[in-house]
């Protein structure tokens, strides 16, 4: 099971490198990465935009697929937006959705790697505010598997001063892009490997979405 380091008093950065280590040391065995993204803020790093903005809406494209996705719709969340793409690829919002006091947070997305290719992911900074910096880890495997974690840390001021979790109303986790092989498909969180943390290091209770891809037979005109 997965478990994050308690927020220390010290202002330093030790808190997003030992839960960037710890998360690395999660997802070992699921054998060698194909690629992992390690985003840190710095003199060029800029926080993510608006997570409501639009992705590109997908052609009227034959075969089309339906994405549905289910779970929680209030409450502290993460939730998985798709918007089907004109080439028939499946672009996969991850977003961070009404915590009042999320210090870190982490989980595995799986998926069956005959039914979906991951083809690209992106990690964004989430938790960012005045005296703060914020890390984030994204690891994919070949075995369908996504490890996914984020968590803030102070910068500056006492190293003593006790550290705050961050309000995030919407914020955007990864971007991800897949590629449908089969009829159906399901992107889903492993409850087991899924936790978020406050700042005094208490469990807070997180909803976590699943993904259904359906592929379906249309027409021009509609029908089926």
């Amino acid at each position: 099971n997965m478990t994050l380091p308690a927020p220390p008093r010290s202002g330093t950065r030790w808190i997003s490198i030992a839960f960037v280590a710890l998360l690395g040391g999660c997802g070992a065995e699921d054998g060698a990465a194909t690629a992992a993204a390690d985003v840190a803020a710095g003199a060029d790093a800029q926080p993510d935009g608006d997570v409501s903005a639009s992705l590109d809406a997908a052609d009227s494209t034959t075969p089309a697929i339906v994405l549905t996705s289910v779970g929680a719709t209030s409450g502290p969340r993460v939730e998985l937006d798709a918007a089907l793409q004109a080439d028939e690829t499946v672009t996969v919002r991850v977003l961070v959705r009404d915590f009042d006091d999320l210090y870190a947070i982490a989980s595995h997305l799986t998926w069956d790697p005959k039914a979906l290719t991951l083809l690209e992911h992106k990690g964004h900074l989430m938790m960012l505010d005045s005296g703060y910096n914020a890390r984030t880890l994204i690891k994919p495997s070949e075995t369908g598997r996504l490890l996914l974690g984020a968590a803030r840390f102070r910068e500056g001021g006492s190293p003593w001063a006790a550290i705050s979790g961050a309000k995030v109303g919407a914020e955007q986790w990864a971007t991800l892009r897949f590629k449908l092989i089969a009829e159906t498909a399901k992107l889903s969180f492993e409850p087991t490997h899924s936790l978020a943390k406050s700042a005094s290091y208490e469990a807070v209770a997180t909803g976590w979405q699943h993904l259904t891809l359906q592929r379906t037979v249309t027409t021009s005109g509609g029908g089926q």
